[in-house]
């Protein structure tokens, strides 16, 4: 994969180690939205449009098992030419409760994923496309002088700092992150560029940007081919929507 011939103007030495890194950075940026930006909205919406039909499946597995766990335990009885007294009844509900605990609390956490799903979208605050285009440039600054894979130098600033860029730009918190950026950018003046670089580690570091270009933009590409991504574009098709809810309610 040729790297260089993607970056348009780009040149060898400095200005070429430069437009490799505002291109890692790029992707590096396209990926975290894609996760913390895209997949929670995408999961919200899958499962508000299909989400109750699972959870009527499910519930109706958990009767099925319940059910057919009494059946089993008063059958039981039975054989034995036991009669099923209030007392032996009760002990068959308390079994049968205890055995399938774990399978009403998994009921409880989809019925819980659901309601959460609806109160995201109904309560999700998008910022205007401004506020948006700013963000996204702020966080690329950061992930220039912060990220690991494009500054190898600001490695404390890292740990110090990146955790709060990850949750201010999963937020949207603008106002944050434009202070971070300020103060990261106080701290990273006057330091080392790439026009001190030697030859020779010029040329090592356009070696490890363009392989680091290529790992992460194969990454997006196996990102974009996997749950919920795949499916982004299905769940504004009404009639695969409708559809899939057929083919469930089917299998019911």
């Amino acid at each position: 994969m040729n790297i260089t011939a993607n970056i348009p103007g780009a040149t060898c030495g400095t200005s070429e180690i430069e437009a490799l890194r505002e291109q890692l950075v790029s992707v590096l940026e396209t990926i975290e939205h894609l996760l913390e930006h895209d997949k929670p909205h995408l999961l919200a919406r899958y499962q508000v449009s299909l989400g109750d039909l699972e959870f009527e499946l499910f519930n109706l597995q958990v009767e099925s098992l319940t059910l057919r766990r009494r059946i089993e335990l008063m059958q039981a009885f039975v054989n034995r030419g036991e009669p099923l007294t209030a007392e032996r009844i009760a002990r068959i509900e308390t079994e049968v409760t205890h055995e399938l605990h774990d399978w009403r609390e998994r009921l409880l956490e989809q019925e819980r994923v659901l309601q959460d799903s609806r109160s995201l979208l109904e309560n999700v605050a998008f910022l205007n496309p401004e506020d948006s285009r700013r963000l996204k440039t702020a966080y690329r600054r950061l992930a220039r002088l912060l990220h690991p894979d494009a500054a190898l130098e600001n490695a404390e600033l890292f740990k110090k700092y990146w955790l709060t860029v990850q949750q201010a730009y999963g937020n949207g918190d603008l106002a944050l992150l434009d202070a971070v950026l300020t103060l990261v950018e106080g701290a990273v003046s006057g330091a080392k560029t790439d026009a001190d670089l030697s030859g020779e580690n010029r040329q090592a570091e356009m070696a490890r940007l363009r392989q680091l270009v290529t790992t992460h933009i194969e990454r997006l590409a196996r990102l974009r081919q996997e749950p919920p991504f795949c499916i982004a574009d299905l769940l504004d098709d009404e009639d695969w929507v409708s559809w899939t809810q057929e083919k469930r309610y089917c299998l019911m």
